[in-house]
């Protein structure tokens, strides 16, 4: 038994140094390492014990449990914690924030999608608050809008022009306008105003046959006393002959 104390003794500076190593010298997974360890011990103490005999006192069970615990000890200290190592736990993602459905502005007028009662306002048109045109704002300007010569009928393509109005004062249905009628230079000052008038309440009942409420629509003749371009050329007088939708209410 002495000469086992003596061999622990001898033994555990070494281990100790070998135990402060940055990974385990013996890559086994606990509780594993220990367990052999302990076996391996109890053995070698066994062992030793029996190959000296230098100590009648000593017993074999004594010796085993000694060389046991050395066993149970140098292992731990040799194969460390756990083998393999746990991974580093990994970081969770920082939260993407979720778009804001309001945030767009489709229509580019200043007011978001989600407040905007008037959700396709042309471009250049002051809106309010609630992004609808204000009033007296000119919503739409169409030229091309002709009718028969000498009359109030409107043509197969003036109609087809009047389908962005149509459009447009559907998104809007808190608007009301005064659709004007603006004639060129061409006649007398009282007859393109009485046709102007007539022009007028002909876009008004097309408007109507297509489902914009008649409440929502008022007509004006202008006659040639607002012209946008001059009336010596012909670009300019077919400018002049134009429908107008004013903003009249919101």
């Amino acid at each position: 038994m002495y000469k086992l104390r003596t061999f622990i003794a001898l033994s555990v500076p070494g281990i100790m140094l070998f135990g402060c190593a940055s990974e385990p010298l013996v890559k086994i997974p606990q509780p594993w390492c220990t367990i052999g360890g302990t076996l391996l011990g109890a053995g070698m103490g066994y062992g030793i014990n029996e190959a000296a005999a230098d100590d009648p006192g000593d017993t074999d069970v004594e010796a085993a449990a000694a060389g046991a615990a050395f066993g149970a000890a140098t292992s731990i200290l040799l194969c460390g914690g756990d083998y393999p190592p746990k991974p580093e736990p990994v970081a969770a993602p920082e939260p993407v924030a979720a778009a804001d459905p309001c945030a767009p502005d489709d229509d580019g007028d200043g007011v978001n999608n989600c407040n905007d009662r008037c959700a396709s306002t042309p471009a250049g048109v002051a809106v309010d608050a609630s992004g609808c045109p204000k009033e007296g704002e000119t919503l739409l300007r169409l030229q091309g809008v002709n009718f028969a010569f000498d009359s109030a009928k409107l043509t197969p393509e003036s109609e087809q022009v009047l389908v962005l109005a149509v459009q447009e004062l559907r998104d809007a249905p808190s608007v009301s306008t005064r659709v004007e009628g603006h004639t060129d230079s061409v006649g007398s000052d009282a007859y393109n105003l009485n046709l102007s008038q007539r022009r007028a309440e002909a876009v008004v009942d097309y408007l109507i046959s297509q489902g914009i409420e008649g409440t929502r629509l008022d007509s004006q003749g202008m006659g040639e006393g607002n012209p946008i371009e001059s009336n010596d050329t012909d670009e300019g007088r077919f400018q002049n002959r134009r429908v107008d939708f004013i903003v009249s209410s919101n």
